[in-house]
């Protein structure tokens, strides 16, 4: 089962069309004589801020302790005023030797390289135009990092925020065309 969390419907809703074209492979590839149910999908909104509300209780995330084999919280806790709530709760989710795979952008990263490297990529000029709305977005989450809004992690600070959080760190890696920190972390 793949459950997918979001702070906004229109991240939910770009999750969900790119998991239709997995549904429709599945599906092919199962032919009819296959049983079973394809791969479930569940999506939902949360929102990770009441996890640590200013004087009020925090709002676990709504999943039974140890129920995840592996969660990948990607470049999420750089928006969060207090990242460490979230962390603990993906802890409580995860169940024993899980593994959780966190990212966040590095400070002072470049989002001209990943806007480079994407754009080479692509061929339409739809994609061309998605990668200007990209870098486009970039630059003003760059001005929010600049203003204090936002806080990117160094790869020393992420994983000093796994550790903390009861976590073990078995790898470090960059990512993005070397603007993004990635840990690899164990339960």
């Amino acid at each position: 089962m793949y459950v997918g969390l979001d702070l906004t419907a229109a991240g939910l809703a770009d999750a969900s069309g790119r998991h239709a074209a997995v549904r429709a492979h599945h599906a092919q590839r199962r032919g009819p004589r296959a049983a079973g149910p394809p791969p479930g999908l569940a999506y939902g909104l949360a929102d990770f801020e009441q996890l640590a509300p200013d004087g009020a209780p925090p709002e676990p995330l709504p999943f039974a302790d140890n129920c995840f084999d592996v969660i990948c919280c990607s470049l999420v806790l750089s928006y969060l005023k207090q990242p460490q709530a979230l962390l603990r709760e993906l802890q409580r989710v995860l169940r024993p030797s899980g593994t959780l795979v966190l990212s966040s952008m590095k400070p002072f990263c470049d989002m001209s390289v990943i806007y480079r490297d994407f754009i080479s990529q692509q061929v339409t000029a739809e994609d061309v135009e998605a990668a200007r709305n990209l870098l486009r977005a970039a630059g003003h989450i760059k001005l929010k990092e600049e203003k204090g809004y936002y806080a990117f992690f160094s790869e020393e600070e992420l994983a000093e925020l796994t550790r903390a959080a009861g976590l073990r760190v078995a790898s470090v890696h960059r990512s993005l065309g070397d603007q993004a920190n990635v840990i690899k972390a164990l339960k």
